[in-house]
């Protein structure tokens, strides 16, 4: 039998090899935040529930469903730009599923609503369970019946209905209607049930070394081909998503132990629990692999909060990544990556994505802001990652892929520090390809850097101005991050500043240079255009705006307009260039009212 503790302390000692390159243990990025397995919560293993889904009322439901779309599904109803066409194809293309909280609105965009609702009312008995989950029961019946269950029945008469795909997106507008108790908690039977099925030699990977895409050095194991069928777990997120509050203490902690054994999952023998990895045999040690799965960031936050997580596990969950590219355990002891570490960045073209993007943005913050539990280890985390990346030098630090997935980095603070790190080299966009410069990293710290609640304009003076920065290099800082840019023009004593960076912004090709860095800001900006007056132009028009050139060019002379100008010249970025134009041809008066940029 293998000993966990013993090959514990053999993968500590041992050097990983990663993609050919040598990372030894100082360049995982667990190291940073102290993360060690044994600080994990272990979650109990999952039960044999034998749930009976299909049964005769849930087979009749579906039947008689089927039958009244078969009836109906001809009628025509109004689609896009009032369109006429027949509500079969109106269900498919106008009533999708959006996963947002649901009103009175979003249930009016199912196609005549009246009628399902008929249909609801009016079915025969012989389509109600005595539990009355018969809805929830026809919803779940196809993501759990597939040739990944022992108990797949390919002759089931689910099959024989003539339209499965119409009835599968009235079967949710159904559940958003007529939402039936302790449904969820039926599902979680579900899944627990299935999750009973797994066995430790099905969990793992087989790993090909030679293989020369690192996406085809790894196989699916049937954790991995069950999440992308018709997966139960969707139906989890869908409720998290539509249904507000839904996450009681009591179901956010049995998601987390479901989801969290299906991350990492344990099983016992001899009363020892043991990872699926503690299982290969010597032979085959050096080709198999365990793939991370990590829960909903949703739910890994609430289990955190309520106590069924702990520190460890919310910050594992923050840094893992959650596409599942590069968190893999190896069975050999060589790769205890389960997050992206340095070894892996030359293989990584976009495709690393971590929950500091969700966990850092504005709406996250919002939402989680009072909650000092969660907050306090975030801004831990974040803090330690822009910490971590300004300690570098020319490599790739372990912190540069995290540093790189934050929405908002920090504060007055941290655009300093970058600011200052960054000299007078220039901003550089990330690239498609993650290159994770030094340069890179730093300009999208700097992008991202937003004022925080407790800043204010002295902080930044004081700051700024400790700071050997050229007034060209502030002003270059506010056509980038534009954010920054009514301190900017305070600091530098130049009116209508900010109105003015905005207005180019609003006439260049790229509307905001930090965009494609991070979303986040593109609400700082519109709320900007908002206050400048822009938004209306921006959105709707896309015409010169000449009255807003002229009445800041009345307020401030030409002085201001030609500083700007000579600085984007400078930057030589073709996104400036168009506006940049239309600048000098409003200068000589032959600039024409209406001219579409874009």
């Amino acid at each position: 039998m293998v000993n966990p503790e013993e090959m514990n302390n053999q993968n500590k000692q041992k050097a990983s090899v990663i993609t050919g390159l040598k990372i030894y243990k100082r360049n995982n990025p667990a190291d940073i935040f102290n993360i060690r397995e044994e600080l994990k919560t272990k979650p109990p293993l999952p039960q044999r529930k034998r749930m009976k889904v299909l049964t005769p009322a849930v087979m009749e439901f579906l039947k008689s469903l089927d039958s009244y779309v078969e009836e109906h599904k001809n009628l025509p109803v109004k689609g896009r730009d009032d369109e006429i066409i027949p509500l079969e194809k109106g269900i498919i293309e106008l009533a999708r599923i959006f996963p947002e909280p649901i009103d009175e609105d979003i249930l009016n965009r199912l196609p005549l609503r009246h009628l399902w609702e008929k249909w609801w009312n009016e079915r025969s008995g012989g389509t109600k369970d005595e539990d009355g989950l018969e809805l929830i029961k026809a919803i779940v019946y196809p993501r759990i019946n597939n040739s990944l269950n022992p108990d797949f029945d390919k002759n089931s008469p689910y099959y024989e209905l003539g339209n499965t795909e119409i009835i599968n997106t009235l079967l949710t507008w159904l559940l958003y209607l007529f939402y039936p108790e302790g449904s969820f908690e039926f599902i979680l039977d579900c899944l627990e049930d299935q999750l009973s099925y797994i066995k430790p030699e099905e969990c793992l990977s087989d790993y090909n070394p030679n293989e020369k895409e690192y996406f085809e050095r790894y196989s699916d194991d049937i954790r991995t081909k069950w999440m992308k069928e018709y997966s139960i777990i969707c139906l989890i997120e869908l409720y998290i998503r539509v249904f507000p509050g839904f996450l009681t203490t009591e179901r956010t902690g049995r998601c987390w132990n479901l989801l969290k054994w299906l991350d990492e999952p344990e099983f016992e023998r001899n009363g020892t629990k043991l990872s699926p990895l503690d299982f290969v045999s010597e032979s085959d040690k050096e080709f198999k692999a365990l793939k991370r799965i990590p829960p909903n960031i949703s739910i890994a936050v609430n289990a955190f909060s309520a106590g069924y997580a702990n520190e460890t596990d919310f910050v594992d969950n923050l840094i893992t990544d959650r596409n599942g590219c590069f968190g893999y355990k190896h069975a050999s002891g060589d790769n205890p990556c389960f997050y992206l570490s340095a070894g892996s960045f030359k293989d990584c073209i976009g495709g690393y994505h971590c929950n500091l993007d969700r966990t850092t943005d504005r709406f996250f913050i919002k939402e989680w802001k009072n909650n000092q539990k969660v907050m306090g280890v975030l801004n831990s985390v974040r803090d330690k990652i822009v910490e971590t990346e300004l300690a570098r030098g020319k490599n790739i630090s372990p912190a540069s892929a995290f540093a790189s997935e934050l929405e908002i980095s920090g504060g007055i603070d941290t655009l300093v520090k970058c600011l200052t790190k960054l000299e007078n080299r220039s901003f550089t966009k990330r690239k498609l390809k993650n290159t994770y410069s030094v340069d890179e990293v730093l300009t999208h710290l700097i992008v991202t850097s937003l004022p925080s609640d407790n800043d204010c304009y002295e902080t930044f003076r004081e700051k700024i101005g400790s700071g050997d920065f050229t007034e060209d290099r502030l002003i270059d800082l506010a056509l980038f991050a534009p954010q920054w840019a009514e301190y900017i023009g305070k600091y530098l004593n130049l009116d209508q500043f900010r109105e003015a960076v905005f207005w180019i912004h609003s006439h260049s090709y790229s509307e905001f240079d930090a965009r494609c860095l991070a979303m986040e800001l593109s609400f700082v900006w519109d709320k900007e255009l908002n206050d400048a007056g822009l938004i209306e132009y921006r959105t709707d028009k896309m015409l010169i705006d000449r009255e807003s050139f002229y009445r800041i060019h009345e307020k401030t002379g030409p002085g201001l307009w030609q500083k700007l100008i000579e600085i984007c010249k400078k930057k030589e970025d073709k996104r400036y260039m168009f506006a940049v134009a239309i600048l000098e041809k409003l200068f000589n008066g032959t600039a024409e009212a209406e001219i579409p940029f874009r």
